[in-house]
């Protein structure tokens, strides 16, 4: 079934150009119309995240910075009040791109990335990471190892960004790990929910490859003709697509205080949070 599926995601992909004008078939028209690209930001040098605000001092971006300045001081959250709060970001009902593998991902990520704020003041930010029970968002899965995400940013409040990180999650009933992750959002003024979330990062191809039943290349191969190419994961080989998942809701969830898990599959995780000396893989 997936395999048919990627093959339709192909078809639909190459299919005719209905946007060319005349006669000409192969449309070599220039595009004057491209809003796609980072149209406002004038210092980054390497923005990967669609950033369209104005960026005066970030010459390495990697996506998701959206205000490196605190422009608006009246709609300002209080850090203070951040603590403690758990928020869903629910990354399988997010916009996925490049569409094509968006296409092949639907509706195959089955656990939510948990995000409990564990400190925060004018300029940082700092968020305890979790995974959700599969197919259960308002359960914390205490056989995943936590994460702990530090380094990010406040300093455009109520705007957050943090990363790089690394988060191991199932897709397709595989355990697939996302290096370089980068995450944004917006705190409501409630702080009920985080709006505008974003997660940026790369993926190796070859576990989607195993998980959906293709050969070992094959997502990289219909790359191109699915909207990316495949880049160099960290052994070097060219097998790791950079995928943005945008258009985040994440929904605070007050009955939600994460527990630190120091290693996955501890002992006695199936039933609860396992204890602090409990032995983990």
């Amino acid at each position: 079934m997936l395999v048919s599926l990627l093959l339709a995601c192909v078809s639909q992909t190459i299919g005719t150009d209905t946007a060319g004008t005349g006669s000409d078939p192969t449309d070599t028209a220039a595009d004057t119309a491209d809003t796609s690209g980072d149209t406002a930001d004038t210092q980054d040098t390497n923005d990967t995240g669609g950033d369209t605000a104005v960026d005066t001092g970030d010459t390495n971006d990697t996506g998701g910075d959206t205000d490196t300045v605190d422009t608006d001081p009246s709609n300002d959250v209080d850090p203070a009040s951040l603590v403690g709060r758990v928020y869903d970001f629910n990354i399988n009902d997010a916009t996925i791109s490049p569409e094509g593998l968006g296409s092949v991902m639907s509706g195959q990520i089955t656990q939510d990335l948990l995000l409990e704020v564990a400190s925060a003041d004018t300029t940082s930010i700092a968020f305890l990471g979790a995974l959700s029970v599969s197919g259960d968002p308002g359960a914390q899965d205490y056989c995943a190892q936590t994460m702990d995400i530090t380094g990010g940013s406040l300093v455009g409040n109520p705007d957050f960004a943090v990363g790089p990180t690394d988060i191991t999650m199932d897709i397709g009933g595989n355990a697939i790990t996302l290096t370089n992750v980068y995450l944004s959002g917006t705190f409501s003024a409630d702080l009920s929910e985080i709006v505008d979330g974003q997660m940026d990062a790369l993926i190796d191809s070859r576990p989607l490859d195993s998980a959906f039943g293709f050969n070992e290349g094959d997502i990289c191969s219909y790359g191109p003709m699915l909207g990316f190419t495949c880049e160099a994961c960290a052994d070097g080989e060219d097998f790791c697509i950079a995928f943005s998942a945008s258009k985040i809701r994440a929904e605070y969830d007050s009955k939600l205080d994460l527990v630190d898990v120091a290693g996955t599959n501890c002992e006695g995780c199936e039933s609860g949070p396992p204890a602090v000396d409990a032995v983990c893989q």
